[in-house]
């Protein structure tokens, strides 16, 4: 009895540790703090991301250098739908704030598909266990995720697009929640006077 017990232990762990995790979803609504960066870490960025797909509406936060000068960012997408709205740019400069807008319908709100991706491995990521996705190539482009293996939130989100330029969104905090209105809402002052 008792090498019967040991021979269904061990197929019951070689069954649990060898099963494929279900297909991930990009979850709709969530903030989260991310590390960002393009080719040859060109422009890294750390930045605070809103994010609200059922609404149409995302926000970045983040702080960069122009001509010379410390500049911090808010830049808003407050769609009709996901591709159709009005991205705002709003650079904090010293004590001057200037704000752009541009129409858009084109924008692309992420909201990937994961059904043709693969999984291929659990690699560890700042620490985490992660579960890794890559998806099929794609007229050239790329695509790997990385999702914590415990909480199923996102940890990483590799692609190189089709010109070859890679660009990494790296998660360190992560909150999967509904997004308050006033996160998305510009002062009407500086609304009123962008260009």
């Amino acid at each position: 009895m008792k090498p019967f017990v040991v021979l269904l232990v061990a197929i019951f762990s070689v069954c649990v540790l060898g099963q494929t995790p279900s297909t991930p979803t990009w979850p709709l609504s969530f903030s989260a703090s991310v590390f960002v960066h393009g080719p040859n870490n060109d422009n890294p960025k750390f930045a605070r991301w809103f994010f609200d797909y059922n609404n149409s509406r995302e926000r970045f936060d983040s702080i960069g250098e122009f001509n010379g000068q410390i500049v911090i960012s808010e830049t808003f997408f407050l769609g009709s739908s996901p591709s159709v709205g009005i991205l705002y740019n709003v650079y904090y400069i010293g004590d001057s704030v200037i704000c752009f807008s541009n129409n858009t319908s084109n924008y692309s709100m992420p909201n990937p598909n994961f059904t043709n991706f693969k999984f291929v491995g659990n690699p560890v990521i700042n620490y985490i266990e992660t579960n890794l996705w890559v998806a099929p190539e794609s007229q050239n482009s790329y695509y790997m995720y990385y999702e914590s293996s415990s909480s199923r939130e996102p940890v990483e989100f590799d692609w190189v697009d089709h010109k070859g330029n890679p660009k990494t969104y790296r998660f360190f905090e992560f909150d999967e929640a509904i997004q308050d209105d006033s996160i998305f809402t510009i002062s009407p002052l500086v609304l009123a006077n962008c260009n």
